[in-house]
């Protein structure tokens, strides 16, 4: 498997290293020893892949371990603009970035932050109504209750699944 994920990334450059879609490929299956062990390789090959620490910091907010986190997900945004991408890949990253900052914020409960870090995320992707959700929570949380009740009403606008603004607020 590893050998044909080599011949991939010769054909096609741009792929992340091969050990580090095969972590990826473990990780996905559940088994996480194996795509840890195989991440930590990738780092002491290559530090310097944006995707590492992104992964690395989804795993670290998976364990609970919201320091190490924010650390992983800082070492990707200080990597990013360096990185051999696409600009449309970068975003992808960047994007991935933010949620991990996102999270960080809701789970210790800096609603500020959170605020802050959602509105930025929503200008690229405004149709996004799971966002728009996180964003009136975080607003209800920090005591903004017309601003989230706004928010709230959005989302069950672009996804009727969610619930009613005025069941969301109760």
């Amino acid at each position: 498997c590893l050998n044909h994920l080599r011949d991939a990334v010769a054909k096609t450059p741009t792929l992340p290293p091969p050990k580090l879609m095969l972590a990826g490929f473990y990780l996905q299956s559940g088994q996480r020893n194996i795509g840890r062990r195989l991440l930590e390789d990738v780092a002491s090959e290559d530090e310097k892949s944006a995707i590492l620490y992104v992964t690395f910091g989804r795993l670290a907010l998976e364990d609970g371990r919201l320091h190490d986190a924010a650390l992983n997900f800082e070492k990707a945004e200080s990597i990013l603009p360096d990185e051999d991408l696409e600009e449309s890949e970068k975003a992808t990253f960047a994007s991935a970035i933010r949620g991990g900052h996102i999270a960080i914020a809701e789970r210790r409960g800096n609603w500020e932050a959170a605020q802050s870090l959602i509105a930025t995320q929503i200008k690229t992707d405004p149709d996004d109504a799971s966002l728009r959700r996180r964003w009136a929570v975080a607003l209800f949380a920090a005591g903004r209750r017309e601003r989230a009740f706004e928010q709230f009403d959005i989302a069950h606008r672009q996804n009727n699944e969610l619930n009613r603004p005025e069941i969301a607020m109760a």
